[in-house]
């Protein structure tokens, strides 16, 4: 029995050593820039959501049309009353039960416009969920990128900050050295310590700044994180596609003209003004009768007949109508909130067209600021490392101070912040623009844009230079 009991201890204490409590942490899924974005495109759940949208409208429009359509049914009814309540004389009496079978067909003939434009309104508003989705899209594209290049940018920082805390590691080493030859005061062995000390956080945040950004990347690619296989400082992606800056050659003039033909919002906003037009006309048809077409065929019991099985069919035919000439001044304040609404419809737009206007503007202003810095860091990084090298020996043939060496070690780190920053800026300002102007991606709308519409719509944007032909600009051309 003691043996069994070693044996089972045994066998125990070993599946406790060799089984561990969750499976083993998975490595780092590669991940190209381009990948991320075909993932976003598939799982992302806000495209998910636009997609949906689309799918509704949709529904809408089969809702909306059926009111144009004939509408078939089928009726039956019984009925049984007390016998007090026959009426008694005559040549027939009534029998106390009574049924009816009728089918008919109901056509709406005349609705004073109101069935069309909502019909319009469906159309338009189908419309109008594509351009929110190619938005949305244009929308997630643009955060992936910034995403993915933050993760990078994080990356690049941990290195920067583990390169000068191994600096420092290797001054203070020094120092001790000296220290202990008595060529250097203690000073220099405490000053060394407490910059080690210093720059010690600004590692522990590039470390949580990384692990953040690639959590915020897994939301947005709609991937699920398993806690049990991922440790809190194992990496979720290996990115493969560097922070390699490419000149962008739009010009700002070109980029506003791009934005105000391609731009989704813009032909959204556009959708907008349309619907509220159409629902003006809807509300309007509230003034005028309804008049629908009925026909069908009945079979019903006989009411003058004491046998209650004895049926009377045959069919029927005719126009029914409905006119409400008083309602107490209702579709007169239903059409005042259409107008309204078809005015905040307009101005709604010429408010979205300064903001893309504006939207360009900052991110010009962006890219100009990064390329600028990129220009002045270009040489600047390779100039502080070996300003360094030359602050280390000069302190080391003792015409140097050791502050002079630790101004040069935060020169090379700042300048190489900079340089990673500047780099970063840069590419997330170029993933702006082409968001702003409708160039992060090629899409065909299917549809008609209302700017090519005639009538009161062309009139109000007469004025948007979208409509001069001859500044339009087309991607081959860019």
């Amino acid at each position: 029995m003691k043996n069994y009991r070693f044996f089972l201890l045994l066998l125990v204490s070993l599946c406790a050593t060799t089984t561990p409590l969750y499976p083993q942490s998975q490595p780092a899924k590669s991940l190209s820039l381009q990948e991320a974005i075909t993932l976003a495109l598939e799982k992302n759940p806000e495209i998910l959501t636009a997609r949906k949208e689309i799918s509704r409208t949709l529904g809408l429009i089969l809702e909306v049309t059926a009111q144009a359509l004939p509408n078939a049914s089928i009726g039956a009814s019984y009925q049984e009353q007390d016998a007090a309540l026959l009426e008694n004389g005559g040549l027939f009496s009534r029998v106390p039960q009574s049924w009816r079978l009728d089918a008919q067909v109901r056509q709406v003939i005349f609705a004073g416009g109101q069935i069309r434009a909502a019909v319009k309104i469906a159309r338009l508003t189908r419309d109008n969920s594509w351009f929110d989705f190619v938005e949305t899209v244009g929308a997630v594209i643009e955060s992936v990128r910034r995403q993915y290049f933050t993760i990078i940018l994080s990356r690049e920082l941990i290195k920067v900050e583990e390169e000068s805390i191994a600096l420092l590691e290797k001054e203070l080493e020094d120092q001790k050295n000296r220290f202990a030859a008595g060529t250097v005061p203690q000073f220099n062995v405490l000053r060394a310590e407490v910059e080690l000390s210093n720059a010690k956080p600004r590692l522990i945040a590039a470390r949580n700044a990384y692990r953040i950004a690639q959590l915020q990347l897994a939301r947005t690619l709609g991937s699920r994180i398993d806690t049990r296989t991922i440790g809190l400082d194992a990496p979720l992606y290996a990115l493969t596609t560097p922070m390699e800056v490419v000149p962008f050659k739009l010009s700002s003039q070109e980029a506003q003209i791009l934005a105000k033909q391609r731009r989704a919002l813009l032909k959204s906003r556009r959708q907008n003004i349309l619907i509220a037009a159409e629902t003006v006309k809807a509300e309007r048809g509230g003034y005028f009768p309804r008049v629908s077409a009925v026909g069908g065929y009945e079979i019903r019991s006989n009411s003058g007949s004491a046998k209650w099985d004895e049926a009377l069919e045959g069919w029927f035919a005719g126009i029914e109508g409905r006119w409400n000439i008083f309602d107490g001044a209702e579709t007169a304040g239903k059409v005042s909130q259409a107008r309204a609404n078809l005015e905040k419809s307009k101005i709604a737009y010429e408010d979205a067209l300064r903001q893309v206007a504006v939207e360009v503007q900052e991110a010009y202003s962006k890219l100009q600021q990064a390329a600028e810095l990129i220009s002045s860091q270009s040489k600047t990084v390779e100039q502080a490392r070996e300003a360094l090298r030359l602050a280390q020996a000069r302190f080391a043939a003792g015409a140097g101070t050791q502050l002079e060496v630790f101004d040069a070690r935060v020169a090379l780190n700042n300048s190489q912040v900079t340089e990673l920053q500047a780099r970063y800026e840069y590419l997330t300002a170029v993933a702006g623009i082409e968001r702003v102007t409708g160039l992060a991606f090629e899409y065909e709308t299917g549809f008609d844009d209302p700017l090519l519409r005639t009538g009161w719509i062309k009139k109000l944007l007469a004025q948007d230079s979208v409509t001069d032909k001859g500044d339009e600009i087309t991607p081959a051309e860019r």
